[in-house]
């Protein structure tokens, strides 16, 4: 039962998009944070993302087999892609926290969003390619 619900398509899309947008929210609204008093949940939340969303938003399409695997790797790849994106920042002379966090956000939303079509677009093909095609007249 795990196993299926860590295989399930649209699991980790809507982890990564729910921890994207939390994670924003108690970053670049303020007031969110002090309103609910739990300024200890931003800490936890920009942490969570940071190891989590980037690496799992590219691994996902790879199809592992197994799913510590594929954990594991994108915790991995999630610290990588944090460093590259920050070289980049550094080298472009446009170092900014605030760029360098955008950017991962951003990156993250497009590879959740991916993964949500994915399988939709896979499901178009397999339609279409199981219809029936017409024969083309000889000449």
């Amino acid at each position: 039962m795990m196993r299926l619900l860590f295989r399930s398509v649209w699991i980790w899309p809507t982890l990564i998009l729910l921890l994207t947008a939390a994670t924003a929210l108690v970053t670049f609204v303020p007031e969110v944070t002090v309103l609910l008093g739990a300024g200890f949940l931003r800490p936890i939340l920009v942490l969570a993302f940071l190891c989590i969303c980037p690496g799992m938003a590219v691994i996902r399409f790879f199809r592992l087999s197994e799913a510590i695997a594929e954990f594991i790797l994108g915790l991995s790849l999630s610290f990588c892609i944090g460093a590259l994106v920050a070289g980049i920042i550094l080298y472009a002379n446009i170092w900014s926290p605030t760029n360098i966090f955008t950017i991962l956000l951003g990156f993250s939303v497009v590879g959740a969003i991916l993964q949500l079509l994915l399988p939709l677009s896979r499901r178009l093909l397999a339609q279409r390619s199981s219809q029936p095609q017409g024969r083309v007249p000889a000449h």
